[in-house]
């Protein structure tokens, strides 16, 4: 392959618009595309009658660097003149042997780790996992959740009032945090039952009085209220 300097290329003998990218192999004179190549080897039009046709063109040819011209005389000695246009190296595609790039090197989206996988492991099916937008939603709108925090009127046509016993437990728990916190939701659940007499004695609200074991069934049918609002949205 030839290397041509761009700084010196004369204008296409043929279309006599465009700088000449490419030599005819047998007269030397420059053209700029396949299709000028083409009227240029065209039956009738041979490299001496465009000679004679392009006088400004050989002025122009005149202007090309010794290099050039050592180039030119390398394509002459080409027995086939009826070869396709040589392009330059700069207008090749790039070689199809350059290695690629490994995959781990790819900078792939970042994922939350609070994203649930595509295919999640079975055997952490069962493993509590952190809400998401469409729990909360679902708890938020669920009737169930919302008939849990209210206590059924005894008159009938009235509505509903508020749970109060439920609301002050739920306050009291509000207030603690960490291991104290859960200790008191398990206590409030039954689910232990060490020191749960201890633990109603003690639990009481400046303006309702103490909080007996009615907001512990309240806080119960909340929590089952609450699970089955997520199992369904699933």
């Amino acid at each position: 392959m030839t290397f041509r300097s761009r700084k010196n290329h004369a204008l296409c003998c043929v279309c006599d618009e465009v700088q000449g990218r490419y030599f005819c192999s047998t007269c030397s004179l420059p053209y700029c595309s396949v299709a000028c190549y083409k009227t240029h080897k065209a039956p009738g039009q041979s490299c001496s009658d465009v000679t004679k046709t392009s006088g400004s063109h050989s002025e122009r040819a005149s202007t090309i660097s010794p290099a050039t011209e050592l180039s030119l005389s390398k394509d002459n000695t080409d027995p086939n003149a009826s070869n396709p246009p040589q392009y330059e190296d700069n207008d090749r595609d790039p070689p199809h042997d350059i290695p690629l790039k490994p995959l781990t090197s790819l900078k792939w989206p970042y994922i939350a780790e609070s994203e649930e996988p595509a295919y999640p492991d079975p055997l952490e099916r069962n493993d509590p996992k952190p809400l998401r937008t469409k729990h909360y939603e679902a708890i938020a709108t669920s009737r169930e959740v919302r008939k849990a925090l209210f206590t059924p009127s005894a008159v009938p046509g009235q509505p509903d009032q508020p749970n109060v016993a439920l609301r002050a437990l739920l306050g009291y728990i509000d207030k603690q945090s960490g291991s104290e916190r859960e200790q008191t939701i398990r206590r409030a659940l039954g689910a232990d039952r060490e020191g749960k007499a201890e633990f109603n004695s003690n639990m009481r609200d400046d303006s309702e009085g103490p909080v007996t074991v009615e907001s512990s069934a309240a806080l119960s049918a909340l929590a089952k209220a609450i699970e089955d609002a997520i199992v369904g949205c699933q």
